[in-house]
């Protein structure tokens, strides 16, 4: 699952995680969020992680200093992300 300048949307008390689905067969989480986002704040990616994180999911959380847009280091670190999930050791 790929969440870039995202936040999740949950029921009080509820996980957030879909039915059937628990922090061990959950997928990888990549979740980045920017500093200065003026669509959607920081705090509520915040909260979806922290709910993600106490139902026991283990993510791969990044803050990058931008607005409501993609950077190139956020875009290089989801590619190594992706690499690394797959499996794939880049060519030196």
């Amino acid at each position: 699952i790929i969440a870039l300048s995202a936040y999740l949307i949950r029921k009080p008390g509820e996980s957030g995680l879909p039915a059937g689905v628990d922090a061990q067969t959950a997928p990888p989480v990549f979740m980045a969020h920017g500093t200065m986002d003026n669509v959607l704040p920081l705090a509520l990616a915040q909260q979806g992680r922290d709910a993600l994180q106490q139902a026991g999911l283990k993510l791969d959380w990044n803050v990058y200093p931008m607005a409501h847009s993609l950077c190139p280091r956020e875009a290089q670190d989801l590619v190594t992300w992706l690499l690394r999930i797959c499996g794939v050791t880049p060519a030196a």
